[in-house]
């Protein structure tokens, strides 16, 4: 049979399964996780027809101005679940460029741009904090005119990114002349904690504070290993706590039940992969500077830390980090001893990279036999059996997360302030620390059904199906930082609410850090 004919009725068939998941996906049935399972089968036909779509011309008929009402129907609702599955299949949609060309420019479609702008517009203020102000973020890149984004750098925060560059460039040359080691690491410090929000945060570190911290970084170049240390380990800890998420084993108690678990802390910290292309430079230089540092076990000790990682995110590129990966094991094996636990995590990297599949054989030989690496092959841990060793755990209530850059806002008076958390995993762990200057404030925790704006007396009255976690109470936060850490059984749409509504004069400062650790 003529393979042509067959290949179109393929096609077609594609074609009508996207349209019947897609009306599927819009009555939004969520039961037995059929919603889930829609989900991803849109998402990867959405993957085939952008890359089929020039040898097929059919599939441009497929995203046209009804596909395109249907989009913007699926925002018309503020009810979280729907937001959810909304969000995030419209951040893969228009992640495509050949589709979202076609749904933008093709005529008749203005109309219904211009209301998923507004809709988007709408749900941003809403949605701060979570992962879905990356997903708006990102929609608005693509569907908003260019004047209409030229007028938006004209918002405050841009505003804040310009005068950051222009700080830091007076103090990069205050220390490149007077070498004043901390007025140029103290204003990225600041700079960071005058930010409202983690992703605030990264777009400051990523657009702003990058190229300076390189040109930092080719400065201490010149200067003797003693002082690069120090610089070293203060520009590492920016990486640390704002690219690369964390582990811990926890105990947590659950019904009586000692239950050992694995928690990544999040924080959002996947925001910064669509432009880590940004930020790759300033961290391979880094990364190199340190490496050439084989006597400080703490910095090469971070370093592989990160270089994992690395290896771990990006599996296309992992025959480029062998080298790197070999110079810090050898770094940290002089340091290893046969009995010590504290390089299991290093012991047990070795060790999986020596009987990966994925590798070259020459490769796992030259690990295999270099004799630089002997310390930690010699290691107990070096073995089979270690992998099923458990990991240190920590009891949950001596967790401690460290705050390096909160975040801060001011509450006027009679006002409140919430801080949205997308909870996507049972049992994760939201561990949230804050402080008050000069006065006190209230505080409380809500799970909601919807993403609409509430006032004080909602949540206290619980109208709307809101229900209570945590009721409001008054704290002396300015007399001490409180620090919470609350299990959440069930995944879902919370927020924290900061209540200023009881003072009539006084506005509050608040410098807040909240982490979301999700279990493994």
């Amino acid at each position: 049979m003529d393979p042509v004919p067959q290949s179109k009725e393929k096609e077609a068939t594609k074609i009508d399964i996207f349209q019947q998941v897609l009306t599927q996906f819009i009555h939004f049935d969520k039961t037995n996780g059929s919603q889930d399972q829609n989900l991803e089968l849109l998402i990867e036909l959405i993957d085939y027809f952008e890359h089929r779509i020039r040898e097929y011309p059919e599939y441009y008929e497929i995203f046209n101005n009804q596909f395109l009402r249907k989009i913007v129907k699926l925002l018309e609702s503020t009810q979280y679940e729907k937001i959810y599955y909304s969000l995030t299949f419209m951040n893969e949609l228009f992640s495509k460029k050949m589709i979202s060309n076609r749904l933008i420019n093709q005529k008749g479609n203005e109309r219904q741009i211009l209301e998923l702008i507004n809709d988007l517009l709408s749900l941003e203020q809403q949605l701060k904090h979570t992962h879905f102000e990356l997903f708006i973020h990102r929609i608005k890149q693509v569907i908003l005119p260019q004047d209409y984004q030229d007028n938006e750098k004209c918002n405050k925060f841009i505003k804040v990114q310009k005068e950051v560059q222009q700080q830091l460039k007076i103090s990069l040359k205050k220390f490149q002349e007077q070498n004043n080691n901390n007025e140029f690491i103290n204003m990225i410090q600041n700079s960071l904690c005058k930010c409202e929000s983690v992703f605030e945060q990264q777009q400051l570190f990523t657009h702003a504070i990058q190229n300076y911290i390189l040109e930092y970084l080719l400065i201490i170049k010149l200067y003797s290993l003693t002082d690069q240390i120090s610089h070293l380990s203060q520009i590492l800890a920016f990486y640390e706590r704002l690219v690369f998420k964390v582990e811990y084993n926890l105990i947590v108690d659950h019904n009586n039940i000692r239950d050992p678990r694995y928690f990544i802390l999040k924080n959002e910290k996947y925001l910064l992969e669509e432009n880590f292309g940004l930020i790759f430079k300033g961290l391979a230089t880094l990364l190199n500077m340190i490496l050439q540092i084989p006597f400080n076990e703490d910095l090469n000790k971070r370093a592989f830390y990160i270089i994992k990682q690395l290896y771990l995110m990006y599996p296309e590129y992992q025959n480029h980090f062998i080298g790197p990966i070999t110079l810090v094991l050898r770094n940290i094996s002089q340091f290893a001893l046969k009995e010590d636990s504290q390089y299991k995590d290093t012991v047990i990297f070795l060790y999986n990279l020596i009987h990966s599949s994925q590798l070259d054989e020459q490769v796992k030989q030259n690990l295999l036999k270099d004799e630089h690496l002997c310390y930690l092959r010699e290691n107990k841990y070096f073995s089979v059996k270690a992998l099923a060793l458990n990991e240190e755990e920590i009891q949950l209530k001596n967790l401690t997360l460290p705050v390096f850059f909160p975040c801060f806002t001011v509450i006027q008076a009679a006002s409140i302030y919430v801080y949205s958390i997308n909870v996507k995993k049972p049992f994760s762990l939201v561990y949230w620390s804050f402080r008050t200057l000069d006065y006190d404030i209230q505080f409380g925790l809500f799970k909601l059904l919807t993403v609409d704006d509430y006032g004080i007396q909602d949540y206290v009255g619980e109208k709307h199906g809101i229900v209570t976690m945590m009721k409001t109470q008054r704290v002396d936060s300015h007399k001490s930082p409180v620090t919470i850490v609350t299990i959440m059984s069930t995944a879902g749409f919370y927020r924290i609410v900061f209540d200023n509504s009881y003072s009539y004069l006084r506005a509050k400062q608040l410098f807040f850090s909240i982490q979301l650790l999700e279990p493994k």
